[in-house]
């Protein structure tokens, strides 16, 4: 009996973006303009439009962006600038489940509140907050989020994080929910009393 082929990594292609970023993230004149896609990242009928854009659009290209939808290009766009600003490790050893729950935004929050940098009350209210947003709201809500954390420290995986905001229009409840129990496992008092 033949093994089956082992599944195929489903963060793969966020890996491959993220390690173009950074690259592309080599001189500080690129960081601070990638940077500025944050702001563009929040208003997706805009992207392609707005002025200082051009370097983070040129990390589309590979990604077929000319098709890609514009709340596709804005998740691509703001995790862009997100790294830009706070540089993180791409890839990972872990299997794609550890990735999904040990990676998430509510496991970053909660080792944050965990390690002190965020205080409990505030990770919490956080975490209501971003599970019950619309896509544009949490991408507005994402870069003072992660500003608010040590990427390094939080173990944040911005190819999970890219990976959550392209599912968040098909998925948001079972994202919010992966999100409140790794929250959950990173800081379990904040968790048992909700």
């Amino acid at each position: 009996m033949s093994e089956l082929p082992p599944a195929p990594d489903p963060f793969a292609g966020y890996d491959a973006f993220l390690d173009v970023v950074r690259g592309h993230c080599a001189t500080p004149s690129a960081c601070a303009r990638l940077r500025r896609a944050v702001a563009a990242a929040t208003r997706p009928e805009s992207v392609s439009g707005r002025r200082g854009t051009g370097d983070a659009l040129h990390l589309l290209r590979g990604l077929a962006a000319e098709s890609m939808h514009p709340e596709r290009k804005a998740n691509y766009l703001l995790t862009a600038g997100i790294f830009a600003c706070h540089p993180t490790s791409t890839g990972s050893a872990e299997p794609a489940p550890a990735r999904y729950v040990q990676g998430n935004l509510g496991a970053a929050l909660g080792r944050a509140a965990h390690d002190g940098c965020v205080t409990p009350g505030r990770a919490d209210k956080t975490m209501r907050l971003l599970t019950r947003k619309s896509l544009a709201g949490l991408r507005l809500a994402l870069p003072r989020v992660v500003r608010q954390l040590d990427p390094q420290l939080s173990g944040l995986d911005l190819a999970v994080v890219l990976s959550d905001l392209n599912g968040w229009p098909f998925r948001a409840g079972a994202i919010s929910r992966r999100w409140w129990e790794s929250y959950a496992i990173a800081f379990p008092t904040v968790a048992q009393e909700n």
